[in-house]
């Protein structure tokens, strides 16, 4: 028995979410290499901010950061949907997207 993703098949709704995560994901994570490589579009400059605290900026909200949290939320979501199980896998990529967004709030409204 797989300890990851025991379980029942997934709902409708979760099928939704992974897809809506995967989709957000790949954006945000073309959004980052963009920036990086410093291309000028729409996508590249929508909510950059840059904060004043260099150790936040590091630590907190690098691009270091994003491009793992993005690529393992992707694997994570695309993991779900071949065994079609959300399971504790699914439930960890809603954890770590709402850590993420945490981080991003506090980071772009307090630091």
């Amino acid at each position: 028995m797989n300890l990851i993703q025991s379980g029942s098949p997934m709902t409708r709704s979760q099928k939704i979410w992974l897809f809506i995560l995967i989709f957000y994901s790949s954006i945000h994570l073309l959004r980052d290499i963009l920036q990086d490589l410093h291309v000028q579009t729409a996508l590249s400059t929508i909510f950059v901010k840059t904060s004043s605290n260099q150790l936040a900026s590091t630590v907190l909200w690098s691009a270091i950061n994003t491009y793992i949290i993005a690529i393992v939320e992707i694997f994570l979501a695309l993991y779900c949907l071949k065994t079609n199980k959300f399971g504790k896998v699914g439930h960890a990529t809603i954890i770590i997207a709402a850590i993420t967004i945490t981080c991003w709030f506090i980071y772009w409204f307090f630091l």
